[in-house]
């Protein structure tokens, strides 16, 4: 290599680490973080620091962060809002002397957050650094979280946490203590109003299925499959779907898995590029499919065999069942399809969607606009990991743009 091509590669290394330390600067202006932690927030996948600490409280700051609080729209408490300037790790709901909070993780701290969805109080409930996170799984009640994120050799680290709450006369925050889950856990679910999870770790040219309490005690292996990548839902008590990981062009399949018996059952399938959401009552399956670079969307109805064409064109992974009836539907959905190879694209990153919400009637197949997000402030949002509050009042979801958290009070119309 000639000593020209060395100061070429030289300088031009230079200047991209310059060009990004410099847009990490600016951008830590508005956020109130450190230029380092703006540069970790760039790589929401990676690993924790060497000074992550487990079940510690470190430092004193203040709680209710005035600088991470943002409402967009009309009014004090609109009724589409974004709660976070900062990304989040995951979020849940709390119910606080009979208040409605928005439990959530932030992703370059660890730190747990309650927002009040009245109010827009915002409470800090712990101080225990666990950086890095990049997913949570939540047990209902939103007392225990699994933080999962890779470590510096890229092994799948689950951490199972418990918020421990503070004396209230030590006038301090609360900490989060815990146990490590199995490595390698490549896929996890919770149990639906219950202490169980449902993991998947990869074993060989196999994948292994095992049930566990939410701090992995009484571990029982009820799947083994000759196929490695799969994601999981855990539907009811009675089953779990699963479905091969999916990729344009593969032709995936859906699985129910009876979690006490082991027994399985084809559900759907084969279908190209095949994304799944099974309602509460396993009676119906919203899915997608891609050939080429299109995107359909349809309904499946398991007792009928038959599938409909769906309203809306979207991913089954952008819509939550609201309540146990599985008959309507919330979802996240873009104005235009943008061209693509579904669902890769989206999840590489190197497409977006400009969604809007709809309430759509699985039964009718009545679709209702709830809003457009652009409508309120200009903003431009691309729904991922909805859900709902146990009453089905609000339609929570993360956007995938900047991992900030959003509510959106369903209006009963």
């Amino acid at each position: 290599m000639t000593r020209k091509t060395i100061a070429i590669i030289t300088f031009t290394i230079v200047a991209l680490a310059a060009g990004l330390f410099g847009a990490a600067y600016y951008i830590s202006r508005d956020t109130g973080k450190t230029t380092v932690e703006t540069l970790r927030d760039f790589l929401p996948f990676g690993a924790p620091p060497q000074d992550v600490s487990f079940g510690r409280p470190l430092g004193g700051a203040e709680e209710g962060t005035a600088a991470d609080e943002t409402a967009l729209g009309d009014g004090e408490v609109p009724e589409l809002r974004q709660l976070t300037r900062a990304p989040i790790a995951g979020a849940t709901t709390v119910t606080r002397n009979k208040a409605l909070y928005a439990r959530y993780v932030d992703r370059a701290s660890g730190n747990v957050f309650d927002v009040n969805l009245e109010t827009n109080e915002r409470v800090r409930v712990t101080n225990t650094t666990l950086p890095g996170i990049y997913e949570t799984v939540w047990q209902s009640g939103g007392a225990r979280f699994v933080a999962r994120y890779l470590d510096a050799n890229d092994v799948i680290k689950s951490f199972s946490a418990q918020i421990v709450a503070a004396e209230p006369a030590a006038q301090q925050l609360g900490k989060l203590d815990g146990v490590f889950l199995a490595d390698g856990i490549t896929s996890l679910a919770a149990q639906p109003d219950a202490d169980a999870l449902f993991s998947v770790t990869e074993f060989g040219i196999s994948a292994l299925g095992t049930v566990t309490r939410f701090d992995g005690a009484r571990p029982r292996q009820v799947f083994d499959m000759p196929v490695r990548e799969w994601t999981t839902q855990w539907v009811n008590k009675d089953a779990v779907a699963l479905t091969t990981k999916a990729a344009s062009g593969f032709r995936g399949i859906l699985y129910f898995l009876n979690p006490q018996t082991g027994r399985t059952e084809k559900i759907l399938g084969p279908v190209s590029g095949l994304l799944t959401l099974s309602a509460p009552k396993g009676d119906a399956v919203l899915y997608s499919s891609s050939a080429g670079r299109t995107l359909e969307t349809f309904l499946f109805r398991r007792k009928e065999a038959t599938s409909e064409p769906f309203p809306v064109i979207t991913l089954p992974e952008k819509c939550v069942w609201r309540g146990g009836n599985s008959s309507t539907l919330l979802c996240g959905a873009p104005g235009v399809v943008p061209d693509g190879a579904f669902p890769d694209e989206w999840y590489q990153g190197a497409m977006f969607f400009d969604d809007v919400i709809w309430k759509i009637d699985a039964e009718t197949g009545e679709a209702a606009l709830l809003a457009v997000p652009r409508e309120f402030g200009g903003a431009t949002v691309d729904v991922t990991n909805p859900f709902l509050d146990p009453d089905g009042t609000y339609f929570f979801f993360t956007n995938k743009r900047d991992g900030t958290l959003w509510s959106l009070k369903i209006p009963e119309r």
